[in-house]
């Protein structure tokens, strides 16, 4: 019996394909109102209002951002370090300090948490640390303005088994409520939502798997033409976690180019961002470069490109773009598996590279009442986890502790019935 040993190129020259090229419209409404979540394979999966939310709350198992609703109008500072002066905060000397704002590369980094010292390993911004008990407690009251304008002070208190804790009130004290937060309640969502106006969770976002891209508002840092950069609000797309993006520029045809292995691929969450198109000061109409290309990497694999050829402004939101499917990854890498023997199990690894955030193992068990061994070894052999799985088929998630690693490249194995399934793991 003839045994087949595929690697990485036979693979890839397997799985390319006769791309086609479809163009398609994402609208977020006039006046940029709404978010809109897109899955490449299946186009829109979700929308929701831009300014129905004033913060949200990572979900993860190890996530503990927390971001603010820049771009539906929502602000931010810290008023102190100190929290027993909650009962005397007022707004005397709010125009001396500075705002905070959403990273802009990074989901990890929202607007509570851009203060933390870098040096500190246990200062989450907000908040702190603690190695004995496991919870992050807060240390900071802020001063937030709401997307309905009003001014409040917002003390997140904790984050403890799961559930943040977190104290809100007018400025002048009254309307004090303490809230609880469950990450459990929306594990499948990045983040989870809530409208200080209205007192109430805001589940607007799809769950994570389900989409590639964001389209939107938020803040970007701009360059100020100084040296430096302006946080400036923005209308463009950002990449979900799991997502790479290799930017190609100058192109001379951008519509024919397909060389991907060229580009050099990013997680930076703006690498699309709102670039590829520029206010005419003449006509006051868009105009789009026509030299742009993006490949974007999903979290399955797969590598579409994209190319932007419209965009409406305000006046319907529309971004009009191109997009091809140039590559459909096979979730496993099989090592050793004999010829017309049923495949026993895949295996999908994300976020992937990941810098420090927790890793989803998606398994799925082809056959019944299988026994899957989970390996991870870095480059010199040595084994840093392992786990084994007995279970019905089916599809089932792991979760591997990424923040434990080392920077560099591992491989998973993982092993059922004799068959050896592998994918690299880069942890940044």
């Amino acid at each position: 019996m003839k045994r087949l040993i595929l690697t990485s190129a036979i693979l890839l020259a397997l799985l390319q394909l006769n791309a086609q090229t479809i163009t398609d419209t994402v609208s977020i409404g006039p006046g940029y109102a709404n978010h809109v979540w897109y899955s490449l394979e299946n186009d829109e999966v979700g929308s929701a209002p831009k300014n129905d939310w004033d913060i949200a709350f990572e979900t993860s198992s190890y996530g503990t951002s927390i971001h603010l609703n820049a771009g539906g109008g929502a602000e931010l500072w810290v008023y102190s370090t100190d929290t027993t002066e909650w009962a005397t905060i007022d707004t005397t000397g709010l125009s001396t300090l500075t705002k905070l704002y959403n990273s802009d590369t990074t989901w990890a980094i929202g607007a509570f948490d851009g203060i933390a010292d870098p040096n500190d390993d246990f200062d989450l911004g907000w908040g702190t640390y603690s190695l004995a008990t496991h919870t992050v407690t807060g240390d900071k009251i802020y001063i937030i303005k709401l997307t309905d304008g009003s001014f409040h002070k917002i003390w997140i208190k904790s984050l403890a088994s799961g559930t943040f804790t977190f104290r809100h009130a007018n400025v002048d004290g009254s309307g004090d409520m303490t809230y609880n937060v469950s990450k459990a309640d929306y594990n499948t969502k990045n983040f989870v939502a809530y409208s200080l106006v209205n007192h109430a969770i805001v589940d607007r976002e799809p769950a994570s798997d389900d989409w590639n891209l964001v389209f939107g508002s938020y803040f970007a840092n701009v360059p100020d033409g100084n040296g430096g950069v302006l946080p400036y609000g923005v209308t463009g797309v950002r990449s979900n976690i799991g997502v790479e993006v290799a930017v190609a520029e100058n192109l001379a045809d951008a519509a024919n180019y397909t060389d991907y292995e060229a580009e050099t691929f990013q997680t930076n969450i703006t690498a699309i961002g709102h670039y590829w198109k520029s206010i005419n000061m003449s006509t006051f109409q868009w105009d789009i470069t026509d030299s742009l290309a993006y490949f974007v990497g999903t979290q399955n694999g797969d590598i579409w490109k994209l190319v932007f050829t419209g965009f409406s402004g305000s006046s319907t939101g529309n971004f009009i773009f191109s997009k091809e499917k140039l590559l459909e990854a096979d979730t496993v890498q099989q090592v050793g598996i004999l010829e017309n023997e049923p495949l026993a199990a895949t295996m999908t690894v994300y976020p992937n590279p990941n810098n420090g955030q927790e890793v989803t193992v998606v398994l799925n068990l082809l056959n019944g009442n299988e026994t899957a061994n989970l390996q991870v070894h870095d480059l010199a052999g040595r084994q840093v986890y392992t786990a084994q799985v007995n279970t019905n088929s089916g599809i089932l998630q792991l979760h591997l502790p990424a923040q434990h690693l080392n920077a560099g490249l591992y491989i998973v194995t993982l092993t059922v019935n004799g068959q050896n399934t592998q994918q690299k793991l880069i942890i940044e």
